[in-house]
């Protein structure tokens, strides 16, 4: 306690060089803590999903015709589920669209179709009710599950809405269940509505219809390994006498499909704010030296009094903790508004999340404060108190520090510049790689530029699509201020 209360006193009574070592610490810290709160949440925590590191996604290999990654077909995962021998379950899920009417204002909502077996596959299980069974996909029943935050923003979070029917498309759908709060999966987090996928006949065994996502389960001992090779054997097996050429399948682990490359992002990130702080540890070691030769005198008189050198490289590193401490409280500050902005950079695959200050991250920023301690206080702790009784107190009666060595601080000077260099060099690199991206040509005029869909459920014919179409561009370009209007069957930009 004594020495915690010095090393307060020693604080007030330097306040400029405390508020300059404050703050150098903060923004070191402070940047590793929000980079670990994103990292944690994207790359370690747990995924919703029972043993999520068994789960896989499988893709088609059409490299021949320019796609190395493409959306396997219904009948190819049909196929794949009775052939395999390294998965225990294969379940796939399709885009869809629906648009709820009747109990509100109409509202078209993010959908997916899947296989039955899909939850069965990732493990989870619905927050009330139930899901869709085997029998009830095959023979398309009309039911399904709705996300967490549709039944809380449509259905105001209540129970009764089990059982009830509402319009999807025109079509009465029964409402069987509802997913919890944290699910989500492929290919984004805004999936409101579930519902079987009942693939139609001619889908089953068309080849070329590829509009799937495929997600498996690699059975008990199986490595990624084996059922990549697995998988590639028996695609080409499949596909021998396809008229496209055979055609071999990507095997890839769930977790980096959802995470994609915000991994690398994200490592990078953690990497420069791990040499923004090993620049202001530096930079915090060499004002400690300095400021350990100015007190000379004042170790000098400790150590006649009787204090050992344990108990003075104790007092300076105290000093140090008490200075990590402060500077670890004032980067939690730091690290709240840099923690809003990094939760951009979480993928649109995973489900929305907030980043917070739990207790991983506040232990992080313990652990990477005492680090800091270890490494900016030591060394002047150590070299502060390295002293010789009478040449100290005679160099300190004329008040001079010492002829004393600074090569070690020129060369704490140099790591400092050196490290420094390179981080404005990449971040010079990064912000002209952002500015070509802003400007490149798309090859289109992105300015004043608006797109929206419209649902065509009700207009099955192609002559009533067609007239309806019409009449919507004619009333868009009626709106003053629009110059024209058109309209395509899928944007792609």
């Amino acid at each position: 306690m004594n020495d915690l209360k010095f090393a307060f006193r020693q604080l007030l009574k330097n306040p400029g060089f405390t508020a300059v070592a404050v703050l150098t610490l903060a923004l070191g810290i402070g940047a590793n803590t929000a980079i670990f709160s994103a990292i944690d949440t994207v790359l370690i925590r747990p995924l919703p999903y029972f043993d999520a590191g068994r789960l896989v996604m499988i893709w088609d290999d059409l490299s021949h015709e320019g796609i190395p990654k493409h959306f396997p077909a219904p009948a190819e995962c049909l196929e794949w589920r009775r052939r395999n021998t390294v998965f225990g379950e294969i379940a796939a899920t399709q885009p869809g669209a629906a648009t709820l009417s009747g109990d509100s204002e109409p509202e078209q909502v993010p959908t997916r179709k899947a296989t039955a077996n899909l939850w069965s596959v990732l493990g989870v299980k619905p927050l009330i009710g139930r899901v869709f069974t085997e029998e009830e996909d095959e023979k398309g029943v009309r039911v399904l599950v709705l996300s967490y935050g549709l039944w809380q923003r449509r259905y105001g979070g209540s129970p009764d809405v089990l059982g009830r029917r509402i319009a999807v498309n025109d079509n009465p759908y029964e409402v069987i269940g509802v997913m919890p709060r944290e699910f989500y999966f492929l290919p984004g987090r805004d999936i409101d509505i579930w519902m079987p996928a009942s693939f139609p006949a001619w889908m089953r065994t068309h080849f070329s219809w590829h509009d799937a996502q495929v997600v498996a389960r690699l059975k008990p001992g199986v490595t990624l390994e084996r059922a990549k090779e697995s998988m590639a054997a028996l695609s080409l097996q499949m596909t021998e006498k396809d008229s496209r050429g055979p055609h071999s399948v990507i095997v890839t682990p769930l977790r980096e499909e959802l995470t994609g490359k915000t991994q690398t992002a994200l490592v990078v990130l953690l990497c420069a704010s791990g040499a923004l702080l090993l620049i202001a540890c530096v930079n915090l070691a060499n004002l400690l030296l300095s400021r350990a030769a100015a007190r000379g005198r004042e170790v000098a008189v400790r150590a006649a009094l009787g204090a050992g050198r344990g108990r003075l490289v104790a007092q300076f590193l105290t000093e140090s903790l008490v200075l990590a401490g402060v500077g670890a409280a004032a980067g939690l500050v730091l690290a709240v508004p840099a923690m809003r902005f990094l939760e951009t950079l979480v993928p649109e695959t995973m489900g929305t999340v907030r980043l917070a200050l739990d207790w991983r991250v506040l232990a992080f920023s313990a652990g990477i404060a005492i680090a800091a301690t270890l490494t900016f206080g030591l060394v002047p702790a150590l070299r502060g108190t390295r002293i010789v009784l009478q040449d100290r107190l005679r160099e300190g009666g004329r008040g001079a520090a010492g002829a004393r060595s600074h090569g070690f601080q020129h060369g704490l000077i140099v790591v400092e510049t050196a490290l420094a260099a390179a981080l404005l060099t990449s971040g010079g690199l990064l912000l002209q790689t952002f500015h070509h991206l802003r400007n490149t040509e798309l090859g289109l005029q992105r300015e004043k530029l608006l797109t929206f869909e419209t649902p065509l459920f009700r207009y099955q014919d192609l002559d009533r699509r067609v007239a309806f179409l019409n009449a919507v561009l004619e009333n868009i370009r009626a709106i003053p201020g629009v110059i024209n209007a058109g309209a395509s069957a899928q944007i792609r930009v």
